[in-house]
């Protein structure tokens, strides 16, 4: 099995060029050939390479990256370029309409759904409100609570939950906005609110 790193920075030192705004925790310059070796010393098969944003926030420039056929993206040409050039500018306008033009991220979470009888874990759509309330949306959970034998109890991200039909009068609109901003349409089935039943989170949740 691939091992992955889910975070990693790559990062130079801090100097006059290019000076830090805020220290990150870790050593004082760290380049992508580092990084791969570090990797392979200690058996990584790839990683997930994120910004040190906390260390530079934002400036006018950008790094503008060619992917030739046959060649590493690490071994590439790469430009810095400010993003008022007339290449800054094509690559931002572009990125741009890409981003505008992508489908919505098509977010999923298994939920597990157990009555007296049986027990079955289902991939949900779901949305996060600003106070912490999980609610999901699925027809094969809505159904499964139909033909459900005694109590039904609710399983997601380790903890358990009640199951309970959403308030469409008070949360429906909200939650509209919300499944149709993160999945692009609003689900033609009821918001079920995932009620943890652990006392010691608060009852909003």
């Amino acid at each position: 099995m691939p091992i992955i790193d889910a975070q990693v920075h790559a990062y130079e030192r801090n100097h006059p060029g290019r000076p830090w705004a805020a220290v990150l925790h870790g050593p004082a310059e760290v380049t992508g050939d580092e990084m791969v070796a570090a990797m392979n010393a200690v058996g990584v098969d790839g990683a997930l390479l994120v910004s040190p944003f906390t260390m530079y926030r934002w400036d006018d420039r950008a790094l503008v990256s060619f992917y030739p056929v046959g060649k590493l993206s690490g071994r590439a040409e790469q430009l810095e370029v400010t993003v008022d050039s007339a290449l800054g500018s094509f690559v931002n306008n572009r990125f741009q309409a890409v981003w505008h033009a992508a489908a919505p991220h098509q977010a999923l979470t298994p939920v597990t759904v157990a009555d007296n009888n049986i027990e079955r874990t289902y991939l949900v759509r779901f949305v996060d409100l600003d106070d912490g309330r999980r609610f999901v949306a699925s027809r094969r959970v809505e159904r499964f609570m139909r033909r459900a034998v005694g109590e039904i109890t609710a399983a997601n991200g380790g903890r358990d939950y009640r199951l309970e039909a959403a308030d469409r009068h008070q949360v429906g609109p909200v939650l509209d906005a919300a499944f149709r901003r993160v999945y692009g349409e609003i689900p033609d089935t009821a918001y079920l609110l995932l009620r943890t039943l652990d006392p010691s989170v608060g009852a909003a949740v």
